[in-house]
């Protein structure tokens, strides 16, 4: 069957893509409003107090899973089959909505404390030991990358409603597994989520017709190989001498 002239991906990914839109748009307002409602600092504590000991160790996986190394080797293991201008959409996602996100925190909202910090004194914070509090708190880092790749995912591999469903509660828990990790207010998750889903959207729109780079199919692969590999192997590095930084960002 030929190509949709929606960002130019074939008909059998259209209605699994579509889902994963409306299942991420159910989880993007369920956040907005709990932060409307509870406000900002309310609706962290309504999350955060929740404690379900069996969670722990998959909270803290999915954390892990957030960080823009292991996103990018996981964007690199599932669209590595495909065609290079979606391996370059890909890679200029994850840069230009890991960039921004981190322009934000340094630049913009250079005041805007982590929980445990604005806490202090005020409120209990439940955390797991070795995290990092240093790094500015919006917006969060890890949402933003979630949903930059998720998009990803759910638009270039994602031929079943399954697979669209599973991307989602991968976007969802890393973007949950913040607050819960004691890491992010909702309202930094919704403003990540919200960065990284317009970054995708706008480098697969923009790119949907013709690739970023010349393509030489052979040599681009190995390109996009070794910098999966070194990303990863920079991130294994830094946790190795500084292990709070992997659940930090």
């Amino acid at each position: 069957m030929g190509p949709s002239p929606y960002l130019c991906t074939p008909m059998g990914v259209l209605k699994p893509f579509n889902f994963f839109c409306v299942l991420f748009g159910f989880g993007w307002i369920l956040f907005l409003l709990l932060t409307f409602l509870n406000g900002y600092e309310g609706s962290f504590l309504m999350i955060n107090h929740v404690r379900i000991p069996p969670l722990d160790i998959p909270m803290q996986l999915l954390s892990w899973m957030g960080n823009g190394g292991t996103a990018a080797f996981i964007c690199w293991a599932t669209l590595r089959n495909k065609s290079i201008r979606i391996l370059w959409i890909a890679l200029l996602s994850l840069l230009l909505s890991g960039i921004l996100s981190q322009l934000l925190k340094n630049f913009v909202f250079p005041l805007w404390h982590r929980p445990i910090l604005f806490f202090e004194g005020k409120a209990a914070v439940h955390f797991f030991s070795g995290q990092d509090f240093r790094f500015n708190s919006f917006p969060s880092g890890h949402a933003t990358t979630a949903a930059a790749m998720g998009f990803l995912l759910a638009l270039y591999a994602a031929n079943t409603i399954w697979k669209s469903v599973l991307i989602f509660l991968l976007t969802f828990g890393i973007g949950y597994s913040r607050v819960y990790n004691g890491l992010h207010f909702p309202g930094d998750v919704v403003a990540g989520w919200l960065l990284g889903f317009v970054c995708s959207a706008l480098m697969a729109f923009y790119f949907r017709n013709a690739s970023p780079f010349p393509e030489n199919s052979r040599a681009a692969r190995v390109f996009f190989f070794v910098i999966a590999a070194l990303v990863l192997i920079l991130f294994a590095y830094e946790v190795t001498r500084f292990p709070e930084l992997a659940w930090s960002f």
